[in-house]
């Protein structure tokens, strides 16, 4: 299973595999909250669960971090009430 990497400073998660940027999911924060404004696959990674994978890493985190969660991003939307 590949490994999703949170970096914070570029408010997104994402999965590289063999050295490629295979897909991302990014979100802004705002009033203490983040909202999931995108959920993006590489062509060439798509139907691998590249999604679901980035929108349960980001799910869990926020779940730990006890941080409000929103969707405007329609995948995400699926997932996250």
């Amino acid at each position: 299973m590949p490994e999703v990497i949170h970096y914070p400073e570029r408010h997104r998660f994402q999965i590289d595999i063999d050295g490629l940027e295979a897909g991302y999911i990014s979100y802004t924060e705002h009033n203490g909250g983040w909202d999931v404004n995108h959920t993006e696959v590489s062509p060439n990674f798509r139907h691998r669960g590249i999604a679901k994978l980035l929108v349960d890493a980001l799910m869990e985190y926020t779940e730990t971090h006890h941080i409000p969660l929103t969707a405007s991003c329609d995948y995400a939307a699926q997932f996250i009430g």
